[in-house]
């Protein structure tokens, strides 16, 4: 191969997708929705919680609760 040629990384034959788990609710998780910067991660879950995500990092940085049943969809404004 030519020396100006650059090669990818090599991938192992058995690596795995999963680049971060997001740990923080009790119950399963029925949506999910990034922000428009993409900075942000949104889940909602049926343990009656809302919990906002850093992207990168994987924190949490708010967890809105007070929901009397499951969330089961979420969303960010544009603005």
């Amino acid at each position: 191969m030519p020396w100006w040629i650059k090669r990818g990384p090599e991938v192992e034959a058995n690596w795995s997708a999963t680049l971060q788990t997001l740990e923080g609710h009790s119950d399963t998780v029925w949506a999910v929705a990034f922000s428009p910067d993409g900075k942000q991660l949104a889940s909602g879950s049926s343990d009656k919680t809302v919990r906002i995500w850093d992207a990168a990092t994987g924190a949490t940085l708010q967890t809105l609760e007070g929901h009397s049943d499951g969330v089961s969809a979420v969303a960010f404004s544009p603005d």
